[in-house]
């Protein structure tokens, strides 16, 4: 069946690897990212991206709304044969993607702050500072088009940064973890 799609439309879209395995390595997000940029200049314009080692997010802007499909069949595709060829393997790399079509501005908004935050959200930068410096967030450009203050309290409004599931707090967790010797790397 057809997904619904919108002509001159923002579409959210979120792609999980195949049963939400870890498997997304700094070399794997480089191609991914590669073929995101490249494929998304091809077909719209990217707003907004995030890779995390099990799944990813993009805003796009689609003139063409039935391009959607072409797009993410070029991303998920292309990445995941050279991730197969780097791998010298021939496994399924991704999982069925969800799409949403953004009405709204102010739902737009929100959205470039989830998806600048999203490594923060799963841990997987630390802090602002790491986000910004990681190439696997457009959070360094919504710095550049908001100013950090603005783009800071865009993923604050959408992303609880203050407390962790359990209820601690992150920076106090952090601090603790290298104070007693238990956070020595980001392995750790």
């Amino acid at each position: 069946m057809k997904r619904p799609t919108l002509d001159s439309s923002f579409y959210f879209i979120t792609c999980p690897t195949f049963l939400h395995q870890p498997i997304l390595t700094d070399i794997y997000k480089e191609v991914l990212l590669i073929n995101i940029l490249e494929n998304a200049k091809k077909l719209g314009s990217i707003y907004a991206y995030s890779i995390a080692v099990n799944h990813y997010h993009i805003l796009i802007y689609l003139q063409n709304g039935d391009l959607l499909a072409k797009l993410m069949q070029k991303i998920n595709g292309k990445t995941s044969f050279q991730i197969n060829k780097l791998k010298n393997g021939s496994e399924r790399t991704w999982g069925t993607y969800w799409s949403n079509i953004i009405f709204d501005n102010t739902v737009c908004y929100k959205v470039l702050g989830y998806i600048a935050g999203n490594l923060l959200k799963h841990k997987e930068a630390l802090n602002f500072e790491e986000l910004y410096n990681s190439k696997f967030s457009s959070y360094k450009y919504l710095v550049k088009q908001r100013g950090e203050e603005n783009a800071r309290a865009m993923i604050q409004e959408v992303i609880n940064l203050d407390i962790m599931e359990d209820g601690v707090n992150i920076e106090e967790f952090f601090k603790s973890r290298l104070k007693s010797g238990k956070c020595n790397n980001i392995a750790d």
